[in-house]
């Protein structure tokens, strides 16, 4: 186990104690995460010094990045 995490877990009992916590734990990151990826789809923006692929590629890279965290994208 991580250094960071024995914190969250040390003062449980019980094996699925432990677990709830770093659900919890992880659920808040991937929220917070998230939140950040929308942003930064929000605030991408074509630019005369972008290059068309560059920034298809970004945007594709930031969707998946929301799919992985439980995000849906719609297919329109």
């Amino acid at each position: 186990m991580k250094d960071h995490l024995i914190p969250h877990v040390s003062r449980k009992n019980f094996s699925y104690e432990m677990w709830e916590s770093l659900i919890k734990l992880y659920q808040n990151i991937n929220v917070n995460r998230k939140m950040v990826l929308l942003e930064e789809l929000r605030n991408t923006k074509m630019t005369k010094t972008n290059i068309v692929t560059s920034y298809l590629t970004n945007i594709t890279q930031v969707t998946d990045e929301l799919v992985v965290v439980g995000e849906v994208i719609p297919d329109d």
